[in-house]
C-alpha cells in the first residue's frame, strides 16, 4: 500500500460500519475476562474473534508501517491513548496483535488481561458512531514545505479525496483557474516532495455541513482567499469575515450598537462586497485580460463594485458587478479621453451610437435581460471584443461589431 493511502478507505461506510459492528460484537467477551488468568488464551471465542477480524477490510493494513510513526514499548502502553488517536492505529495495533500471536504466541493473553482488547473495541465504537452521523469529512491543507508550511490550497473531502490532487496532469491541459494550483504541487514535486510532505488533515470527525463550515472559515478569515489557490472563498463563506478585516464593519459588528445603521465610508461597502465574494470573478476576469493594467477594485460612480483599465487612452474598460450581473462598458474619464472616443466613432462613421451625455458606452444588446451574464468566459469575451473595437481604424470593419450597436 502506497505512502499513507491506508489513512482513508475505499470501502463503502455502510460496509464498515457492519463489518466494526461485528467485531465490537465481542466486547462481552474481553468485559468478563479482563484481569482473568485465561488458562487457553486460544479458545473458542478467541479464533472467532480472529476470524471475524479477518474477514474485515483491516487486514489490508500494513500494521508495521503505521505504527512505526508512533513510539510506544507495549501494545497495552498505546491502548492507553487510541481515544485520542486517528482510528488507524487502533486498527493496526489489532492487526499486529492477532497476526503476530500466530507467530509467537505471546500477546492474546496479556492483552486480554490488560483491557488492551477492550479499548481497542472501545475506540472502534466511536468509529461507528462518527460514521453513523456521517462524521467522515475531513478538511486539509496543501502545504509548502519550503515555506514555513504555508498552506496554499484548502478542502474538504472524504476518503481519498486529498489525494486526487497529486493526479499528474499537463499545465497545458489546465482549466484556467486550476493552474496556480496545480503549478505549485508540481514545483514541490519537481524539488522531491512526495504528497505526504504536502498534504495535512486539519480537522477530521466532522458532518458534510461541519466541514464546508470550517472550510469557509479557514479560507476566508483564518487564511485569506488573495493569499490561497482556492478557486471560490467557500460555500459559507457569506458568515465569515474579510481575512485581516478588522476594523468596524457593519454587516458583522451592528449588533453590537443596535440595530440603527451607520454612515458607510466607501472602503466598507467594498469590504462588503468582498465579504459577499463579489471579488472573485472580477479578479479571474482580469487574471484572463494580463495585457490590460486594471485599477485595484473598489466602489465606483453609483455604488457598483469593480475595476477599471486604461484602453490606448481612449476610454477605461470598466466591469463591475451590480446584483448577481456582471457588466461592461466604456467609460471616458480624462477630458482627452472624451475627445479621443469622439473622436474615434466619429472616424468609424458611427457617432449616432454614442448616445450618452457622459460619452460612456454600454452595448445596448448586452443590457438586456436576457443578455445579462456572470458567466466569466463571456465577460471576457464581450471585453477583448470592445477591445478590437477600439483599436479599429477601417469603417469597412465595423460590421464585425455588429452586436455592440443599435441600428436603425
Amino acid at each position: 500500500m502506497e505512502d499513507n493511502e491506508l489513512y482513508m478507505s475505499d470501502n463503502i461506510p455502510n460496509d464498515q460500519i457492519s463489518q466494526l459492528k461485528r467485531i465490537v460484537s465481542y466486547m462481552g467477551y474481553f468485559e468478563r475476562n479482563l484481569n482473568v488468568e485465561l488458562e487457553d488464551p486460544h479458545n473458542d471465542d478467541m479464533i472467532g474473534f480472529s476470524l471475524a477480524v479477518e474477514n474485515t477490510y483491516l487486514n489490508e493494513i500494513a500494521y508495521n508501517e503505521v505504527l512505526g510513526e508512533i513510539e510506544y514499548e507495549m501494545p497495552h502502553e498505546l491502548s492507553e491513548h487510541l481515544e485520542e488517536l486517528d482510528v488507524i492505529y487502533a486498527q493496526a495495533l489489532l492487526i499486529k496483535l492477532l497476526q503476530s500471536e500466530r507467530i509467537h504466541g505471546v500477546y492474546w493473553k496479556p492483552a486480554v488481561m490488560d483491557g488492551t482488547f477492550i479499548r481497542i473495541l472501545k475506540r472502534f465504537e466511536l468509529e461507528i458512531e462518527n460514521l453513523e452521523a456521517n462524521k467522515n469529512y475531513y478538511v486539509y491543507a496543501l502545504v509548502d514545505p519550503t515555506n514555513g508550511f504555508i498552506p496554499f490550497y484548502i478542502g474538504k473531502g472524504v476518503n481519498k479525496r486529498v489525494w486526487n490532487h497529486f493526479v499528474t496532469i499537463e499545465e497545458d491541459e489546465l482549466a484556467f483557474n486550476e493552474a496556480a494550483k496545480v503549478i505549485k504541487i508540481n514545483e514541490l514535486k519537481s524539488k522531491g516532495f512526495e504528497k505526504n510532505d504536502i498534504a495535512r488533515v486539519l480537522a477530521k470527525n466532522l458532518t458534510e455541513d461541519e466541514a464546508f463550515l470550517l472550510e469557509s472559515f479557514l479560507i476566508k478569515t483564518v487564511y485569506g482567499f488573495d493569499k490561497l489557490t482556492n478557486k471560490v472563498h467557500g460555500k459559507y463563506q457569506n458568515r465569515f469575515r474579510q481575512h485581516n478585516s478588522l476594523e468596524y464593519f457593519y454587516d458583522y459588528d451592528e449588533f453590537l450598537v443596535g440595530r440603527k445603521k451607520i454612515n458607510q465610508s466607501r472602503d466598507h461597502i467594498a469590504t462588503a462586497y468582498i465579504n459577499q465574494g463579489k471579488d472573485q470573478p472580477l479578479k479571474l476576469i482580469a487574471q484572463q485580460l494580463p495585457e490590460l493594467n486594471f485599477s485595484d477594485l473598489r466602489v465606483l460612480d453609483a455604488g457598483e463594485f469593480g475595476m477599471e483599465a486604461s484602453v490606448n487612452g481612449i476610454a477605461n474598460l470598466k466591469i463591475y458587478i451590480r446584483s448577481k450581473f456582471i457588466y461592461i462598458e466604456l467609460w471616458p474619464r480624462k477630458k482627452s479621453e472624451k475627445t479621443a472616443i469622439v473622436k474615434h466613432f466619429e472616424s468609424l462613421g458611427i457617432s449616432d451610437q454614442l448616445k450618452r451625455n457622459d460619452l460612456v458606452f454600454r452595448p445596448v444588446t448586452w443590457s438586456l435581460r436576457e443578455n445579462r451574464t456572470n458567466d466569466i468566459n463571456e465577460i471576457v469575451r464581450r471585453a477583448r471584443l470592445l477591445i478590437e473595437f477600439l483599436n479599429t481604424t477601417s469603417p469597412d470593419e465595423i460590421n464585425r461589431f455588429d452586436e455592440l450597436f443599435e441600428w436603425v
